[in-house]
């Protein structure tokens, strides 16, 4: 009896197990379908235009990215020189640029009025002419002067002076070319020395990569604007060519102005190779000392040479 009742609840789990599985079947399927769409749905909606070409030209990355330019990007971008106009113009084409950036510095002709060489010399937008970013004193008027027997014999004798000022050992005079920065305190139109400072100035740019910083009015406030730092820089720069200094030997460019010790220090170390600095102050041949630099103390340039 027992064993009926058992053998009995057996089958009718098993018809109930088989009713549910049938009336899940048709669940599961619908369940499979909608499944099937969605994913459709998205594929066409996130994943399809991210993988189609749409013809916009790819540029290569030195980094292997890639990065699509847009229809207004490409219509803002100059259009490169045909093959031909390359070849015609015969100037280098350094392996780095893109073609924008040739097209844009072929069509640069002008060049600094100092500078005396011909574009098919100084290069593709004057890469040949730059020595440790400096336009190299080869390319520049400078070069071409010839200095008589006094100017050589002042030139030597002004080296001397600065070999022999505190602190300044020098073994042998810079190189001719070398970058040679020169700090000056500030000057009134009537210091009697003025003269005599425009014509050392003269004897060392006519060999030298010449800088000149001056400095501003101590018994006037700091300039406050770039118009201010603009008229005190250009009073400077006429003051100097008052004499027998020329712009051709020291460019406009290269007559720069510093409040302080401190922006003196921060300017010459801005450029690449300073051979010699010539400065008023002991502080700064401390300070350029610790870095390598080799730093003559003048309190009066243009008194150098008085015996």
């Amino acid at each position: 009896m027992i064993t009926f009742f058992i053998a009995t609840a057996a089958a009718v789990e098993e018809e109930t197990a088989a009713e549910i599985l049938q009336e899940e079947d048709p669940t599961s399927n619908w369940t499979a379908v909608v499944l099937a769409i969605v994913s459709l749905i998205f594929y066409w909606v996130f994943l399809k235009p991210t993988t189609e070409d749409t013809g916009a030209p790819v540029v290569a990355e030195s980094n292997s990215r890639r990065v699509r330019s847009t229809p207004q990007q490409q219509q803002r971008r100059p259009a490169p020189p045909p093959p031909q106009v390359m070849a015609d113009r015969r100037l280098p084409t350094p392996q780095n640029l893109s073609e924008n950036a040739l097209a844009v510095l072929l069509d640069c002709q002008s060049k600094p009025s100092f500078v005396t060489t011909t574009q098919d010399k100084v290069g593709l937008g004057g890469q040949k002419a730059l020595v440790d970013g400096l336009v190299a004193f080869g390319h520049t008027e400078a070069s071409a002067t010839t200095p008589d027997a006094s100017s050589r014999t002042e030139r030597a004798k002004v080296l001397s002076r600065l070999g022999s000022s505190p602190g300044m050992t020098l073994s042998a005079p810079p190189s001719k070319g070398s970058t040679m920065v020169v700090s000056l305190p500030f000057l009134n139109a009537a210091d009697s020395s003025i003269s005599k400072l425009q014509n050392i100035l003269q004897v060392l740019g006519s060999y030298y990569n010449l800088i000149v910083i001056g400095s501003i009015d101590p018994s006037k406030p700091a300039p406050s604007s770039l118009k201010e730092q603009q008229e005190q820089q250009e009073s400077l720069q006429k003051l100097l060519y008052t004499g027998n200094l020329k712009e051709s030997i020291l460019p406009k460019h290269r007559i720069l102005l510093a409040s302080s010790k401190v922006g003196r220090i921060a300017l010459v170390r801005q450029l690449v190779k300073v051979e010699l600095m010539v400065d008023y102050q002991p502080e700064v041949q401390t300070e350029l000392g610790r870095f390598g630099y080799k730093v003559a103390i003048v309190p009066q340039l243009g008194n150098l040479l008085d015996d």
